[in-house]
């Protein structure tokens, strides 16, 4: 059987580290153990590692070791993608 597929944007990301939000960071620990055991084929694009480069310092330290302990695809945002994503924020999703 196939892995499914998780693309991890920067908020799941950020959430791995977040003592100000224990239950959202509980559940992204959980999601990352998961993980970690190998049960999803993770991607990530270029824009998540550019919206991680803003974080400050300890957290961007904390958060690109998280990442270096796992396997991901890292995939570029094509025309089309960059268009359902303006359409999604002109409908406020």
């Amino acid at each position: 059987m196939r892995k499914q597929r998780l693309y991890l944007d920067s908020s799941y990301i950020s959430h791995l580290n977040e003592p100000d939000e224990p239950i959202m960071m509980a559940h992204s620990l959980q999601l990352w153990a998961h993980i970690l055991d190998g049960e999803y084929d993770i991607v990530l694009s270029r824009v998540v590692f550019d919206e991680l480069a803003r974080c400050q310092e300890p957290k961007l330290s904390i958060l690109m070791d998280f990442l270096q302990r796992i396997k991901y695809a890292q995939v570029e945002p094509s025309k089309d993608l960059i268009n359902l994503a303006s359409k999604f924020i002109e409908f406020g999703v």
